[in-house]
């Protein structure tokens, strides 16, 4: 009678354990990757805000001339938010069951996400339309709401 306890309690530990192992390599891991994206986004929105003027208010009242942006950062910027518009999109569709996922672990609603990736598609072509543009401040300033980093 004592080693069909034993057994149950080792074949419930085992149980327990792989179940854990999937919950943690389904649900938690595309969620912290999702949150990895996020952060990453947060971090380039500031990191190339250098390369384009981000309010045009100050300067252009004091008159000063803009200064020429490299074509070379340009692109790299526009690339960089390019591939982030596409690896926020690949996290979130990573995320299983998003609508209860995103409250228990605090994420953007679906419609953020969305929204996100959409402004940082138009960020990267509105740079070589119009560079040094308030609306990429604007638009920079959306994804840092939408995604709650600011």
């Amino acid at each position: 009678m004592d080693i069909i306890i034993v057994i149950y309690l080792i074949m419930s530990g085992i149980i327990i354990y792989v179940v854990g192992e999937i919950i943690v390599k389904i649900v938690i891991d595309p969620v912290q990757e999702l949150k990895r994206v996020i952060a990453d986004i947060a971090f380039k929105l500031i990191h190339y805000s250098h390369v384009f003027k981000l309010s045009t208010s100050d300067e252009s009242a004091a008159g000063t001339v803009e200064k020429k942006t490299d074509l070379e950062k340009l692109e790299l910027a526009a690339d960089e938010y390019r591939k982030l518009a596409s690896m926020l999109n690949a996290g979130y569709r990573l995320v299983p069951f998003y609508p209860l996922t995103r409250i228990i672990f605090f994420l953007p609603k679906e419609v953020e996400i969305l929204d996100a990736r959409n402004a940082l598609l138009e960020m990267s072509e509105e740079i070589f339309s119009a560079p040094k543009s308030y609306v990429i401040s604007e638009k920079r300033q959306s994804i840092e709401r939408l995604l709650k980093v600011i």
